[in-house]
């Protein structure tokens, strides 16, 4: 009796039949050796995606080569015209070696053709300063035509309402000119300034003014009554700290004190309009804050004094 095979077999049987086909249909039982050939065919593949590059590669060097010559044919250079064209783009840099010999100094010639034969030995700044003397002093009257307004011409710079302006800040100060020691008088252009010591003014540390302060005021405001001047009241102390509960600094010393100068000159029955009050501290010394005597005359109060302007003075 014949016994079917079993599916183990069946199977067994499928793998043969299909590793024969494999293997060039060469029985399974006979062995399974590679195919020695079809490994080196394998092993040489690389060596065709290395022709395909290459060839792509020298077509593209064709097709640029191609290009060049052809944008070349169709842009002929005419002799004579295409070089003058060309000349800027290929001279870049003796162009701009000749332009940077204009702008050095020595090559610069300001007064004329007639260049410095030492220019090329000086400095740049001598040179410039030389070649502005040479600009006016090459013309016979030059020296002439430049000192004339020095004389006459530095008296005319000054309109008519500036030399008003002058004589009365000079008549101003003649007013103040019995104060004696106590207020210091100067006069700058159109303005007067009124410097008092502030040991005249205030107790020391403190803005309220003393009764000498207060009398000193007094006799200013008699003064400044009647004129149309601005009145600026500048506080200044010295550089030494002071650091107290009402004045944490200088600045609030300083601006204090500024501001009792202004209401007790409004008190005194000067218009409120024409004044102000500004607390400098110790920012513009007169003196030397090293010693007891340059600090005492940075202590000050300072009355500006200034004309307001007018159409014909701006």
């Amino acid at each position: 009796m014949t016994s079917d095979p079993s599916a183990h077999e069946i199977e067994l049987q499928e793998a043969r039949v299909a590793a024969a086909a494999r293997d060039g249909g060469r029985p399974w039982s006979e062995g399974w050796e590679p195919d020695v050939r079809q490994v080196e065919d394998d092993q040489n593949y690389w060596l065709l995606t290395m022709v395909d590059l290459m060839t792509l590669l020298l077509t593209l060097f064709v097709l640029l080569a191609a290009y060049a010559y052809q944008h070349k044919a169709q842009n002929p250079v005419e002799p004579g015209s295409g070089a003058q064209t060309d000349q800027p783009a290929n001279t870049d840099r003796p162009a701009a070696s000749d332009a940077t010999g204009e702008t050095d100094p020595p090559e610069v010639v300001i007064g004329g053709n007639k260049p410095n034969p030492d220019a090329r030995t000086a400095s740049g700044d001598a040179l410039i300063g030389e070649r502005h003397e040479r600009l006016f002093a090459e013309p016979g009257d030059a020296e002439s035509h430049q000192e004339e307004p020095e004389g006459p011409a530095g008296d005319g710079d000054q309109t008519p309402a500036e030399e008003r302006a002058e004589a009365q800040a000079s008549a101003l100060a003649g007013r103040f000119a019995d104060m004696g020691d106590d207020v210091e008088v100067s006069t700058i252009a159109d303005r007067v300034q009124l410097r008092v010591k502030d040991n005249i003014l205030f107790p020391t540390g403190e803005a309220g003014l003393s009764g000498p302060g207060r009398a000193l005021l007094a006799r200013l405001a008699d003064r400044l009554d009647g004129s149309d001047y601005r009145i600026t009241v500048e506080g200044h102390t010295d550089n030494r700290p002071i650091q107290t509960w009402r004045y944490p600094s200088n600045w609030e010393l300083s601006a204090a004190r500024a501001a009792a100068v202004v209401r007790q000159l409004i008190d005194a029955g000067i218009r409120p309009g024409r004044l102000h009050a500004v607390g400098l501290a110790d920012t513009q010394p007169i003196a030397g804050n090293d010693t007891a005597t340059g600090r005492a005359e940075n202590r000050r109060v300072d009355l500006v004094l200034e004309l307001p302007a007018t159409e014909d003075r701006r």
